[in-house]
């Protein structure tokens, strides 16, 4: 066949923070509650996203900011690889660290986390949507449409794509269901397009203890090139759990009802944020930071921050191995029963902000496929973040990383790669 035609395939995950009762349906309470393997696929998963901030981190500069979340990219590329076949998902597999995993398994592990994750907390606003979109003309397999509909709970959409209201139908539904923290997804639906997928994760809650507002101020800021710049940066006095090594300091700051966090860790004076990243990369050293918690009294001085990340991602996973996915010798004939797809590009945008009330953070992963033929002192502790840092908003029971982040300038809000 000589005209090309492209698949594209869009997922997008938001996760939004802030204290809200839910309206109107019944709410059953739960914990997150995973099985011995479950928990290995956390640590395997946490470890990826690792691997993605030692990676992406490479390529920013010190005016710029990494924002990014590998539950988007993880949930994204595993919709993906229900589709492929062979060597090609071999590779999808090893890059997302999941080699020798039953896919079953994993897309198991992906339900129980859509199920289970809205109704962690009465407090907590959080939704999930999944949806698949395509043209009339393009023959699908239902056993792909029907997994994606049973593990991530698919809506399934055929359109009519040379229709102009489709683009708006398929906008409206990404607005809708991140309550316009991601307003549009697509610009225009090309005329070789046949197919989208879209998966949107909403999450709003607030921090357990606030910051104060009257003691937000002006301070300043050292950039890792050494220029130093004013920004408002929050204040709070409260018990954390908070870490401290050779080599960083580091503090929990619970989310309302303590059912999600997020993890700060700074290098210490004549340390490397660079190295810090290179130790996060073994499981171990995860493990070790959160079990070296301690309650603490402690005063923090954290800046207020929003900003926006934007890459593609094909390099990366070029790097980690997935090298076929990208061909045209690709095998996703789980997709279409000719085959003859592969992915044309990845690519990823994520939003956060965070004040005095809480935080709120968004993210899109796209998948574009192509068709051819320590011990508590008298005082408190204090730890201000006026250098570069990072930063993970995490479930708090599992450890699961949602989001994770490197601030060089609080004072930037957009980075786009």
């Amino acid at each position: 066949m000589n005209r090309k035609t492209t698949l594209w395939i869009i997922f997008a995950t938001l996760v939004l923070f802030s204290s809200c009762e839910k309206k109107d349906i019944p709410f059953d309470e739960r914990n997150l509650e995973l099985t011995a393997a479950e928990k290995q696929l956390v640590d395997l998963n946490n470890e990826f996203a690792f691997d993605m901030m030692a990676q992406l981190s490479g390529n920013i500069t010190a005016n710029e900011n990494l924002f990014f979340s590998p539950l988007s990219v993880g949930a994204a590329l595993t919709m993906t690889s229900n589709g492929a076949k062979g060597e090609t998902l071999s590779q999808m597999q090893k890059a997302l660290n999941m080699d020798g995993i039953d896919a079953e398994l994993v897309n198991a592990y992906y339900k129980k986390l859509i199920t289970d994750l809205p109704y962690l907390n009465a407090k907590t606003n959080m939704e999930i949507a999944n949806s698949i979109w395509y043209t009339n003309e393009f023959s699908v397999r239902n056993s792909f449409l029907d997994m994606n509909r049973n593990y991530f709970n698919a809506e399934i959409s055929p359109l009519d794509f040379s229709n102009p209201q489709a683009l708006n139908r398929i906008n409206g539904w990404v607005n809708e269901k991140t309550k316009t923290k991601i307003p549009s997804i697509l610009d225009q639906i090309p005329g070789d397009v046949v197919m989208y997928l879209i998966n949107a994760i909403y999450f709003k809650g607030a921090w357990d203890y606030k910051f104060d507002k009257s003691k937000t101020k002006k301070e300043d800021f050292k950039k890792s090139d050494g220029e130093v710049i004013q920004t408002d940066f929050m204040e709070t006095e409260h018990t954390f759990n908070t870490a401290s090594t050779t080599d960083y300091e580091a503090i929990q700051l619970p989310y309302t009802d303590r059912k999600f966090d997020m993890v700060l860790v700074k290098s210490k004076p004549g340390k490397s944020l660079g190295n810090l990243k290179a130790t996060f990369q073994d499981p171990a050293a995860i493990k070790s930071l959160v079990e070296g918690f301690r309650g603490t009294k402690a005063k923090v001085h954290l800046p207020k921050f929003k900003t926006s990340y934007e890459s593609s991602l094909a390099p990366m996973l070029v790097s980690f191995g997935m090298v076929k996915p990208f061909n045209v010798g690709a095998d996703f004939t789980g997709i279409t029963e000719n085959g003859g797809v592969y992915i044309s590009d990845v690519k990823h945008k994520a939003f956060v902000e965070v004040s005095e009330e809480g935080t709120e953070a968004a993210a899109v992963t796209i998948v574009g496929i192509e068709l051819t033929s320590m011990p508590q002192p008298q005082e408190p502790i204090v730890i201000r973040f006026d250098e570069p840092f990072l930063f993970f908003i995490r479930e708090a029971s599992s450890g699961l990383v949602l989001f994770a982040g490197q601030i060089n300038d609080p004072t930037r809000d957009a980075t786009k790669k």
